[in-house]
């Protein structure tokens, strides 16, 4: 997918969250090129049960081709900011959603106001992903 982006594009991914530390099949390997490559700039792991056709948690990866604050990424844990809807579905709500949204918006723009949040959002140098073996969970930060 990286490949196939202009070279000012964006693209928004999701994936099981085992693809943010598996090391099987080289995609160890593979991630570490990307973050190695400043390529990555946000992750956010999402709550399981918020789809209907599997029960797993999923987790979004944004890529960047040129990222506004290189040589750093995002991580958002948002795996318990879901809500039950029935006994098998959660869903995220706009609230959530919003705040997710415009604390991105508010890191890539360089905005003063935003601030890394404990058990939510961390603004993590290369080096520190690299020193964790490239492992890209949020809650690790």
């Amino acid at each position: 997918m990286l490949h196939h982006l202009k070279p000012a594009g964006r693209a928004g991914i999701v994936l099981a969250n085992g693809s943010m530390s598996s090391s099987q099949n080289n995609e160890g390997v593979i991630r570490a090129a990307m973050v190695d490559a400043d390529v990555v700039e946000v992750m956010v792991a999402l709550p399981g049960q918020l789809f209907f056709n599997t029960q797993i948690p999923a987790c979004l990866w944004f890529l960047a081709k040129q990222k506004t604050r290189k040589g750093e990424v995002l991580f958002i844990d948002a795996r318990k900011q879901g809500r039950m809807i029935s006994r098998v579905q959660s869903e995220l709500t706009d609230t959530v959603i919003d705040r997710i949204a415009h604390t991105v918006a508010a890191w890539r723009g360089g905005d003063s106001a935003y601030q890394d949040i404990p058990g939510f959002c961390r603004s993590v140098p290369l080096a520190e992903i690299a020193q964790h073996g490239h492992v890209l969970t949020p809650g690790r930060y």
